[in-house]
């Protein structure tokens, strides 16, 4: 499968060819989207062997958006695991925009104990954001609170917000951003979603009013230098 600029197939950043469970390969297209290369890889974890050629790439990508205005930033939603076993230490993962934000996603259902997590980010350097945090159910509002206090960024998704009190995680995020424990609202935008962050904006500003709801977008263009 392609991990593709604007979900076009003309515009490829990498492609995976995960043929079987022996073969695999990590195409990229440093010399252009019909000139791929492909590089045998044991597993997925050796993608990050490839950092500096995905980010050669992105470059390229980044000199081509930048004629028609647009602006491109790196990053990337990272695994708990990646955080636990050093490879954000080692500089093999992506921190958001090249700065000391790390984006990071944990296990939904089964207990992670957050708040440690982003007490060892701190004190290695990083400003954790915790990705969607309103699907995490073992979370309750003073692991919330906690994270926060250890010094977290919390992040919720702009469909849950459009969801309201009568959808699931509707009725979360609500308690979230009636307390101002949200710092990001995203649009967690892959896999066909619908794109709705102006309507979220519009529906905090509505309910939380226009303060809060320009704090959020200005603290995420802001902090993550964008």
């Amino acid at each position: 499968f392609g991990i593709l600029l604007d979900n076009n197939n003309r515009k490829p950043i990498a492609r995976l060819h995960l043929n079987s469970a022996t073969t695999k390969y990590l195409e990229l297209f440093n010399k252009g989207k019909d000139k791929g290369e492909k590089k045998l890889i044991s597993s997925l974890d050796d993608i990050y062997s490839y950092k500096n050629e995905i980010l050669a790439n992105f470059n390229l990508l980044c000199d081509r958006a930048k004629n028609v205005g647009v602006n491109l930033y790196l990053g990337q939603e990272i695994a708990t695991k990646k955080v636990l076993n050093n490879d954000i230490i080692n500089e093999k993962l992506f921190t958001l925009a090249n700065s000391k934000y790390i984006l990071l996603e944990f296990d939904y259902n089964n207990s992670v104990d957050i708040p440690y997590v982003v007490y060892e980010m701190k004190i290695r350097g990083y400003i954790p954001v915790i990705a969607h945090v309103e699907r995490y159910s073992y979370l309750k509002l003073s692991d919330v609170e906690a994270i926060k206090k250890m010094g977290g960024l919390i992040q919720i998704n702009s469909s849950s917000i459009c969801e309201g009190i009568f959808g699931h995680y509707g009725k979360i995020v609500m308690r979230f951003l009636k307390r101002k424990l949200v710092d990001f609202v995203a649009s967690d935008y892959h896999y066909g979603r619908t794109l709705d962050v102006d309507k979220s904006y519009k529906i905090v500003k509505r309910k939380f009013g226009k303060d809060y709801a320009d704090a959020i977008r200005k603290l995420y263009k802001e902090e993550c230098g964008v």
